[in-house]
């Protein structure tokens, strides 16, 4: 079969692009993609695609760099086909940014590609169906079984065993499953020339040591191991997409997202099922370090400990994200909950509505917070029904500031009629609130004497009374809360 009849088969197989569709062709100069923008240019003649190449300069290889993008200038101009080329300082930037300037090389391809996408689309003519926008890279079979080889030295599993995909959001891959001989035997029988860059050479990068030292010896082993680790790798990507359907119903049976963490039940682990239990714990990993970058199946493993392990246990992860072990729930919470809380209070002795500081939890509420505070005449009639994040108070029992503030180490609260206190870090442990929570949640307090500690219980001290005349309202409210769980009444405010 002819390369282009190969090409577009696959194109079509996992539906690349379609009449009508955009797409932004990645060209280097190299012979891959110039492979590619040949191939894509009689498609698109063929199958009314709107092609548009970009090119971008890293500005690391002096003249040869320069070479490169007049060289894929001049190719664009002889096909006829629109060309942007993107010139940006990845030195500098990999500087700035703490990163190897390969990855902010890559880094700055694909955010330039976007952006060349996104102007490319508003061309597109406005209607019912809106047409398609992708980006065109020219990744190859032999990148794809380097890619596997890559990932399984750095302890991937089935997800790294997939390589890379040939589509994935919106890059396409129309190459992937072509060998780079067939592709530069393709270019010499076309007679077209390409570009060498003279780093791909330079075995100090991992994925040259893969390329020119590993390839070949396993090349002597079997003159066809790139293809069958392409073959494994589709394999494995199909076995993959099978397994993260099952652990999405999996999950769905067992996570729970609240109070700023992610939760599954220890209990819940069954070896049976181990292989489900580990993609969950992956994904949710992902969630809360923002990524899976670094993650590894030592991070998985590490978790698991935490089944077997004493209630408070935990362990870091990166990206400055921690897993608890809070009685029978192993908690994931990532950086924005595990960074220190900057220290606040909050004096609301005078009746109108405060916010809450962006650090704060509130179990059961979703922020921004707010907290309304009220002093009315009590009803002669007044039904005290118990409400979560309403609570009425006796105002006359309060003889100094209240302030909201995070809980402290010597806080105390009056448990029971006849005066027994309980301090609050008892009191949160009782309630299964842990260590990370207790830092955020908000309370309300007279002096080191807790009146309200949200979503667990009042003070005995401040509760209404037969002989109370005023009351004291205090209402918090979440963003989804609408007007919370109060009771809209007629009530005579009187302000002091």
């Amino acid at each position: 079969m002819e390369l282009f009849d190969s090409v577009r088969e696959n194109i079509y197989k996992y539906d690349m692009l379609t009449g009508g569709d955009y797409c932004i062709a990645a060209v280097s100069g190299g012979a891959d993609s110039v492979c590619l923008l040949l191939l894509l240019a009689r498609f698109a003649a063929e199958a009314d695609i709107h092609l548009k190449v970009v090119h971008v300069n890293h500005m690391i290889r002096g003249t040869e760099a320069d070479r490169d993008e007049a060289f894929v200038v001049a190719l664009a101009k002889q096909l006829s086909i629109p060309c942007v080329v993107v010139r940006r300082p990845v030195p500098s930037l990999a500087d700035e940014w703490g990163m190897t300037e390969e990855e902010a090389g890559r880094k700055v391809r694909y955010e330039a590609f976007r952006a060349e996408l996104d102007a490319f689309m508003k061309e597109a003519p406005d209607g019912l169906k809106r047409p398609r926008g992708v980006i065109a890279t020219a990744h190859n079979q032999d990148d794809l079984a380097e890619t596997v080889i890559f990932n399984l030295t750095r302890g991937s599993g089935l997800s790294g065993m997939k390589g890379i995909l040939p589509v994935r959001e919106d890059i396409i891959r129309p190459l992937l499953y072509t060998a780079r001989c067939d592709i530069e035997a393709y270019l010499h029988e076309a007679g077209q020339s390409w570009c060498t860059d003279s780093t791909n050479s330079d075995t100090e990068y991992t994925r040259n040591r893969i390329r020119h030292n590993i390839i070949p010896e396993l090349r002597l082993i079997n003159s066809n191991a790139v293809e069958h680790i392409a073959r494994a790798a589709r394999d494995a990507a199909e076995a993959e997409s099978y397994i993260s359907g099952q652990t999405e119903v999996y999950a769905a049976e067992l996570i729970e997202e609240r109070d700023g963490g992610i939760s599954v039940p220890a209990s819940a682990y069954a070896a049976d099922d181990h292989m489900l239990w580990d993609h969950m714990i992956k994904d949710i990993i992902g969630r809360v370090c923002h990524g899976l970058k670094d993650i590894g199946r030592s991070h998985i493993d590490e978790v698991h400990k935490l089944i077997h392990a004493a209630n408070g246990s935990s362990i870091r992860l990166p990206n400055g994200a921690r897993v608890l072990r809070n009685n029978d729930r192993l908690i994931f919470y990532g950086r924005e909950m595990t960074e220190p809380v900057e220290p606040y209070q909050i004096c609301i002795d005078v009746p109108g509505t405060y916010q809450l500081p962006g650090s704060s939890l509130i179990p059961g509420l979703v922020p921004p917070y707010s907290l309304r505070v009220d002093i009315i005449e009590k009803p002669v009639y007044f039904d005290l029904i118990k409400k979560e994040y309403t609570k009425y108070l006796d105002y006359d029992k309060i003889l100094h500031s209240i302030f909201l503030r995070p809980a402290r180490a010597d806080d105390t609260m009056v448990i029971n009629a006849s005066g027994g206190s309980k301090r609050c870090n008892r009191i949160f442990t009782d309630n299964k609130i842990n260590e990370i929570q207790r830092r955020r949640l908000p309370v309300i307090a007279e002096g080191d004497c807790l009146i309200w500690i949200p979503g667990i219980r009042i003070g005995e001290n401040y509760k209404v009374s037969d002989g109370t005349k005023r009351l004291l309202i205090l209402e918090l409210f979440g963003e989804r809360t609408g007007n919370g769980d109060t009771d809209e009444g007629k009530n005579k405010r009187i302000y002091q």
